[in-house]
């Protein structure tokens, strides 16, 4: 072979382990921000460093392949040893590889329908809180109307009224108005300062920001932040919601149960657990390795075997490739 198609062949076998490395890094760094909740501190270390790691022992793999025979102090420790430590270096690299075709292809799907599975529990419970408190104060607003009217016939008085809706009796003396519908638009004006409180300390929640929630559907490294939103939600609801709605019987309040809540809760997302998205998709995850595993011992498969030249007195030098 001429020296020519030597340098290329070199040239080429240099490329392929930067290019392979290359997509291996893009594959880690997503993984790794999926399963430390997009942090970049943690995720810029470990994955450049696994990498840069990987490198160095890909190139010492490509210069035992050639069979020279090992001069250097790095390379004494043989085949075996490198291999090992490849296998060392490769599990975790292999790991968050791997979630992260875990989570582009199977996860983040389940992830979204998990959320809105969640959302639309939390936002029907809102849609009937808000509902059944603004039927009772219709129907209280009109029964007070109808109350009122009765003080000038002498059949009630403000302060048996005032005492029947919670209204101070000033209040109830100072309704007004010129028509039928001036007075029910006062009467539900003075039971606005109720209806405000009771939404006040119920409605908080279970209403959800909407600008955390819409990351869901978005190609990023937050839903499972939404997520972990929409639990802490659940939990809420399953304690302060449940005991404060409890207290409104008159009003009617939907109040899920504890087991409700509970089956929503143990419903998790395994965007940051690698563990788990590794063993709910086997196949997903065998074809993942072998794939990754390829890629990055592309290089090695491509350089040239060549055999060790005789021993003699004169230390030979090692050739990179």
């Amino acid at each position: 072979m001429s020296t020519e198609s030597k340098e290329k062949i070199k040239i080429l076998i240099e490329n392929a382990q930067y290019v392979c490395l290359f997509i291996i890094l893009v594959g880690m760094f997503i993984g790794t921000m999926y399963a430390h909740g997009a942090s970049i501190f943690i995720a810029i270390p470990l994955s450049f460093g696994l990498i840069f790691l990987m490198n160095y022992i890909i190139g010492i793999l490509i210069a035992l392949r050639k069979e020279t025979r090992p001069t250097a102090a790095s390379f004494n420790l043989g085949k075996a040893s490198w291999w090992g430590l490849y296998i060392l270096v490769a599990l975790p690299i292999n790991y968050y590889t791997v979630h992260m075709f875990n989570v582009e292809f199977s996860e983040l799907e389940n992830t979204r329908n998990l959320a809105v599975e969640k959302r639309t529990f939390i936002n029907n419970l809102e849609a009937n809180a808000k509902d059944k408190i603004e039927k009772h104060f219709v129907s209280q607003s009109l029964a007070l109307y109808t109350d009122y009217l009765k003080i000038a016939s002498g059949t009630d008085n403000a302060t048996a009224i005032a005492a029947r809706y919670g209204l101070p009796v000033q209040r109830v003396s100072s309704i007004h108005g010129n028509t039928p519908e001036e007075l029910q638009v006062d009467t539900r004006d003075a039971l606005k300062p109720q209806k405000d409180s009771i939404l006040k300390r119920i409605i908080p929640y279970v209403e959800l920001n909407e600008d955390t929630i819409n990351v869901i559907e978005a190609h990023n490294f937050k839903q499972k932040l939404a997520v972990d939103y929409l639990d802490r939600h659940l939990a809420l609801i399953g304690h302060s919601y449940r005991t404060v709605a409890s207290s409104y019987p008159t009003i009617g309040l939907s109040i899920p149960t504890s087991s409700e809540i509970q089956m929503l809760l143990d419903k998790k997302s395994a965007i940051d657990s690698p563990s788990s998205s590794l063993t709910s998709n086997p196949i997903l995850t065998l074809i993942s390795v072998l794939l990754i595993n390829s890629i990055i011992l592309l290089p090695v498969f491509l350089s040239e075997r060549r055999k060790a030249p005789p021993k003699s007195d004169k230390i030979n030098t090692v050739t990179t490739y």
